[in-house]
């Protein structure tokens, strides 16, 4: 009689394994290899700009200034590096994002404009990991200048008025 209560610890060990290892269902239980998950958007474009690509691209745009050619801000440490990497991986996602849903204004520019948004951030990570102070200062330029094509041909009521002034940190000038 001491088998079967000494095997049930294992025969629980073995089922829970099964049921890790078993295939993920899709949503609606289709349970299909392969299959794209369902995503549920939860945020509006406005959000997902002020929760995560606003503050994000700042503190790359933030990290790198120089005043009158003098360098005043740069990242010292592995750790601001570090930081740099995960705000430039936000925004890189968030350009993602944006082409889920709702928040998809049409499949022309806006995609593209989307799609650049990850791959410039994703320039900043790469300059981020190599701590290159010239490769994070153009591609922060490039996040920048994907965000303004887009804010002017989506945000703007005017797509012809001036460019906002590139953020610079305060008390910096």
């Amino acid at each position: 009689m001491k088998l079967p209560t000494a095997a049930a610890p294992l025969f629980a060990a073995v089922l829970a394994t099964a049921q890790c290892t078993r295939p993920a269902e899709a949503p609606g239980g289709a349970g299909a290899a392969g299959a794209e998950p369902q995503f549920k958007t939860v945020a509006t474009n406005d959000q997902v700009m002020d929760a995560i690509i606003i503050p994000n691209a700042q503190s790359i745009w933030d990290a790198v200034v120089y005043v009158d050619g003098k360098l005043v801000t740069a990242p010292k440490t592995d750790d601001d590096w570090y930081n740099l990497q995960m705000n430039a991986y936000a925004v890189a996602e968030a350009g993602n994002l944006l082409k889920i849903g709702a928040r998809v204004k049409d499949n022309e520019d806006w995609v593209t404009f989307s799609t650049a948004l990850t791959d410039r951030s994703m320039e900043a990570v790469r300059a981020a990991e190599k701590k290159d102070l010239q490769a994070l200062l153009e591609a922060g330029g490039n996040v920048y200048n994907v965000c303004t094509d887009c804010h002017r041909k989506y945000v703007q009521a005017d797509p012809n008025a001036a460019d906002p002034p590139v953020p610079t940190v305060p008390g910096s000038n």
